[in-house]
C-alpha cells in the first residue's frame, strides 16, 4: 500500500482518524501506536481550538452578566439609602428646628424682660431664615404687643413694637440681617 500523500512512498501506518495510508514521513504523531495524518492533527487542534474559544465565550458572558447584576444591586442599595435619608431627614430637621417656646419671666426684672425680647428676636430671626413669619403668639414681653413685620421687596425686617420700654430707640431683626440690631 502507498502512502496517500506520497505515492512512491510505502505506507507504514494507517491515520487512526481519517484511516488513510501513511507513510513515515506523513505520520505526526508522537505515539507509536497512534498514527495520524497532519490534516486530521490541524482539524482536531481548529476544533480544539473552538471548543476553548467557546468556553472562553461563556465565560465571558457569564463575567459581563455577573458585573450587570452587581451594577443592580449597588443601585438598589444607593436608591434605598436615598429613601432612607429622605425618610430620616425631616424627621431630623422638625426635631432639630422646632422654635422653642417662650419662657414665662420676672416682669419685676427688667433686664430679664429686655434679653427675653432679644432672645425672641433670634428667634424670629431663625423663623425667617426657614421661610416663615412670625405670628401674634412673639409678643414683646415688655408691652404684650405683637412685633412689627414689614414686607419689603427684597427683605423681611421684624422691629419690637416699643423698644423704649427696653432702653433703646430701635430693635430689630430682618432676613437678610439676621443677627438682632439694637440702637441706643
Amino acid at each position: 500500500m502507498k502512502c496517500q500523500t506520497h505515492p512512491t512512498e510505502i505506507a507504514v501506518a494507517n491515520c487512526s482518524v481519517c484511516n488513510s495510508p501513511l507513510c513515515e514521513e506523513c505520520d505526526v504523531s508522537t505515539e507509536a501506536d497512534n498514527a495520524i495524518c497532519s490534516r486530521c492533527i490541524a482539524l482536531a487542534a481548529v476544533s480544539d481550538f473552538g471548543e476553548a474559544e467557546a468556553d472562553r465565550e461563556k465565560l465571558f458572558q457569564e463575567h459581563e452578566e455577573a458585573k450587570k447584576e452587581k451594577g443592580k444591586r449597588v443601585v438598589i442599595v444607593q436608591y434605598a439609602i436615598i429613601v432612607l435619608a429622605l425618610i430620616i431627614l425631616p424627621i431630623q430637621l422638625l426635631t432639630t428646628l422646632q422654635v422653642p417656646e417662650p419662657v414665662p419671666l420676672d416682669l419685676s426684672d427688667p433686664d430679664e424682660v429686655t434679653d427675653q425680647c432679644i432672645l425672641n428676636l433670634f428667634i424670629i430671626s431663625d423663623m425667617l431664615q426657614l421661610g416663615e413669619l412670625p405670628d401674634n403668639d412673639f409678643q414683646c414681653p415688655a408691652s404684650d404687643a405683637a412685633y412689627i413685620v414689614i414686607q419689603t421687596a427684597d427683605d423681611i425686617i421684624v422691629r419690637d413694637p416699643h423698644p423704649e420700654l427696653h432702653g433703646f430707640t430701635a430693635m430689630s431683626v430682618s432676613r437678610n440681617n439676621p443677627f438682632p440690631q439694637i440702637v441706643n
